[in-house]
Formats: structure tokens, C-alpha cells, sequence
């Protein structure tokens, strides 16, 4: 099972999921140089090389990349920013069926159930919960990704999808 931490900061929750996930293999992806080293140095300590890289990009980028694109069972999202943003840069690395799972509140949970959703991205709602800890919703790939996603962050910025 191919997995990704989207915007992972110093990969906490995805070294604590991997650690949970035996069999699965993580990239712990984040745009900042500085978290990525403070990730890798995480990733070493736990000794977890071997099932856990780390990449320093930006996940508008990765998503265009071939070896990634559709290329992951499942995604994590904790703190990454805006809906608009990770569901169109961070969706088009879900293959068919692959889910991911975020952190949400009540509002960014609304913006997550929008009907747009599917059209926009080939995604769906799949399910919300609450823990003691908070607020999470799954959004699953239904087919595959619409072609021109991710779009350039000007046309982001100028129109969200959803």
C-alpha cells in the first residue's frame, strides 16, 4: 500500500502511521526545506528508511508527476491550508478508489461535502467522524482525474473549484 503525508511538516503523523501500517509505504511530502529535514531526521530516528522517504515539493508538482500522479492508495491531510488548494493539487494523487483523510472543522467540512466536488475533481465525499482529538472526513477517487489538474495558482487564486 502506497501512502502520502500531503504538506507534512516534521512528519508526525505519518511516521505515526506508518509505524501502525506495517506493510505500507510513505512519502512524507512538504514545500518547506526546513521541515523536510526535521522529517528525515524523524524518519532515521525511528528507523523507518526503508518504508519512508521524505520529498522536499511543492504538491502541485508532484501531482504532475508521472510516478505520482493517481500513484497513491491513500493520502493524509492535516494542516495543509485551504479546501480549494488540496482538492485540486492534492486529489489528482489519489489512484481509483484511494482515499484521503483530513483534518477538518465544522466550515472546512462544508466546503469538503460541496455536490462540485466530483465534477470538479472525479472525487466524493466518503465518510466524516469525530474522535477526542478532532474532526476528520475521507474523500474518495470515483474515476479518474479530469485532465489540466492542477491548474496554475493564478487560475486557482481566480477561480476555485470548489
Amino acid at each position: 500500500m502506497r501512502l502520502i503525508d500531503i504538506g507534512t511538516g516534521a512528519g508526525i503523523p505519518g511516521l505515526l502511521a506508518a509505524l501502525e501500517l506495517p506493510e505500507s509505504q510513505w512519502v512524507l511530502a512538504d514545500a518547506d526545506e526546513r521541515r523536510c529535514r526535521a522529517a528525515r531526521a524523524a524518519v532515521r530516528s525511528v528507523g523507518l528508511e526503508q518504508r519512508v522517504t521524505v520529498e522536499h515539493v511543492r504538491i502541485e508538482a508532484l501531482a504532475d508527476r508521472a510516478d505520482a500522479r493517481e500513484g497513491f492508495d491513500g493520502a493524509t491531510a492535516r494542516s495543509f491550508g485551504p479546501v480549494t488548494e488540496l482538492a485540486e493539487c492534492g486529489l489528482p494523487l489519489l489512484r481509483v478508489g484511494g482515499e484521503l483523510v483530513v483534518s477538518v472543522t465544522e466550515e472546512t467540512e462544508r466546503h469538503w461535502r460541496t455536490p462540485d466536488l466530483e465534477r470538479a475533481t472525479g472525487c466524493v465525499w466518503a465518510r466524516s467522524w469525530r474522535t477526542a482529538h478532532g474532526r476528520y472526513l475521507a474523500v474518495k477517487r470515483a474515476r479518474s482525474t479530469p485532465e489540466g489538474l492542477p491548474r496554475r495558482s493564478a487560475a486557482r487564486r481566480r477561480a476555485p473549484l470548489i
